[in-house]
């Protein structure tokens, strides 16, 4: 289920990447030119497909109750502009519609999409939510990961400042020989080798798994010391991506929570 529907685009970019997309073991969309819509700064885009690009004879679609909602629509740039920044628009009240999504040979799955009735550069696009369709394909390969931020860059570089890591009174893991990874618009993160923890028992498995689409899907694990639990405080990629090949199997800390301490060169991380 979509989780921002009252959309306010930040950003939209016309896309050249072909993009297909399965549910329920059929092909129900494939557009050769889909748009790239940013909900929110910081935060990867989404895709939005033309209304003309779903495939009507795989699919059945019906409006959902209540069938429309409305929020605002505020955004600084057209479709293809390229120059948005959140600033300066105009801020109007879109209509939006939520229709049901099935194929026509039907498992009794259905999702939900979404789409723009008023005029402006969202009209006739349809809002698909990643992760609530089977698979997606970007010019015929398949992708697990939403859309790239094409504006974002990720640069890493191996260290040798002396990372140390505590939480409560324990220190936890001590390396001179991190990776300190670059993300635009982020602070940089430092992944440790993970054979820089000094005592595995203080760090149990996690159940939560999330996925970036520029370094790829990352897991997490909880750290119990001195009696206190700090949940998902470290995470890892087993298999990054490719531009973030180098922090495979390494971990980060989250920065900046009571109780915490990363330093660099004796200089402590704040976030």
């Amino acid at each position: 289920m979509a989780t921002n529907i009252s959309l306010t685009p930040h950003r939209i970019e016309r896309s050249s990447k072909q993009v297909k997309v399965v549910f329920d073991g059929v092909y129900i969309a494939s557009t050769k030119s889909p748009l790239l819509v940013w909900e929110q700064p910081n935060r990867p885009p989404q895709y939005y497909l033309p209304e003309e690009d779903l495939l009507y004879d795989n699919v059945k679609i019906e409006p959902a109750s209540p069938a429309t909602v409305t929020g605002p629509t505020q955004t600084s740039a057209a479709a293809g502009g390229g120059s948005g920044t959140g600033q300066g628009g105009s801020d109007d009240s879109g209509l939006i519609e939520k229709f049901w999504l099935e194929t026509r040979e039907s498992s009794g799955r259905r999702t939900a999409i979404y789409t723009f009735r008023r005029s402006g550069p969202l009209q006739g696009f349809i809002r698909l939510e990643f992760a609530d369709f089977d698979a997606w394909f970007e010019n015929g390969a398949l992708t697990r990961l939403p859309p790239k931020n094409p504006f974002r860059r990720i640069d890493t570089a191996l260290t040798s400042a002396h990372v140390v890591v505590k939480i409560g009174s324990v220190a936890i893991a001590d390396a001179r020989d991190a990776v300190v990874l670059f993300e635009t618009g982020l602070p940089p993160r430092y992944y440790l080798p993970a054979t820089s923890v000094r005592d595995w028992k203080k760090l149990e498995k996690s159940d939560k798994v999330t996925a970036c689409p520029y370094k790829g899907e990352a897991r997490y694990f909880t750290v119990k010391v001195d009696g206190k639990t700090w949940e998902d405080l470290v995470w890892y990629y087993l298999y990054p991506v490719a531009e973030s090949a180098a922090i495979a199997g390494r971990l980060a800390f989250t920065a900046g929570k009571e109780g915490v301490s990363i330093t660099v060169d004796g200089d402590e991380l704040t976030s």
